[in-house]
């Protein structure tokens, strides 16, 4: 089937420093990346009925240009649908499948809203300042080429996850120094690198879901881990944590003034958390 698209030029003054882009997606996969033009924004796809329908809005104030897409499924995007699609199935009739290419000469504000279906990021190229995702019931996958990383460093990555999950192969590559975390019932996997550049702190609140994160090979990397646990949820760290008080774990390269540390503080209700690195013996798991 033939593709087609829709392109917009992103205009910006001096005084606006970054531009902020919205993207809500309905039933269906979507790949995200870097575009080939450095000012402005195209999504493709070979779905008339989704291009005909795409919502597309612009927005400016003294710092922030901002764009908004709605880029809807054949079928809405209900609570109701939500479920049905993610435990049972969609009909590929009802899905919308489309490419979004963003703009690289400008920082980007990235909010990144899901109903059901796969979503590939790839910000290679892309220079991002804030990265916001709600997964819905969707899986979404961020990742770099190899030996690639964010063209500028990141404030915050902001992650919700409801049903769906959320895959982050590196997370240095993103090279964001504060990760907020939300993971209701679904799974959030994030990858550390094996050095850490900056400072790194984590905050995550695990409701019923599950949070795994992979920690750095280097046993040289200070890591501290602050745990708010329930006697409903299951913790699992690396053997190489010892604890340093109650619901404090560090590991050996940990100090109060040590460089570049990673701090995880994790709330859990009734989920697990694994924090392990690759390769490693057989995690322990925590008494509840």
């Amino acid at each position: 089937m033939a593709q087609g698209g829709k392109a917009w030029k992103i205009e910006r003054n001096d005084s606006q420093k970054t531009v902020k882009v919205e993207m809500r997606a309905g039933v269906g996969n979507c790949c995200i990346l870097a575009g080939n033009n450095n000012d402005s924004l195209y999504v493709r796809s070979s779905d008339a009925k989704l291009l005909e329908n795409l919502e597309y809005k612009e927005t400016t104030d003294d710092n922030q240009r901002s764009v908004w897409l709605h880029l809807k499924g054949r079928k809405e995007a209900t609570l109701t649908n939500t479920i049905t699609d993610h435990f049972f199935g969609s009909n590929d009739n009802n899905k919308c499948n489309f490419d979004l290419k963003l703009p690289q000469s400008f920082p980007l504000d990235l909010r990144f809203d899901y109903a059901v279906g796969t979503s590939n990021i790839n910000l290679t190229e892309l220079p991002v300042q804030n990265l916001k995702i709600k997964t819905g019931g969707a899986n979404v996958n961020i990742s770099y080429e190899e030996n690639e990383s964010n063209r500028i460093s990141m404030d915050s990555l902001t992650a919700n996850v409801d049903m769906g999950s959320l895959y982050i192969d590196n997370l240095g590559s993103l090279r964001a120094g504060k990760i907020l975390a939300e993971v209701c019932f679904g799974t959030m996997d994030i990858g550390f690198p094996d050095t850490l550049s900056r400072p790194t702190e984590v905050k995550a609140n695990i409701g019923a879901g599950k949070l795994i994160m992979r920690l750095p090979k280097d046993k040289d990397i200070p890591v501290k881990v602050v745990l708010g646990e329930s006697s409903l949820c299951d913790v699992v760290l690396d053997p190489d944590f010892s604890k340093a008080s109650s619901g404090v774990y560090t590991n050996k390269a940990y100090s109060e003034n040590a460089k570049n540390p990673m701090i995880v503080h994790v709330d859990v209700g009734m989920g697990s958390v694994i924090l392990r690195r690759e390769n490693t013996k057989t995690p322990q798991l925590l008494p509840h």
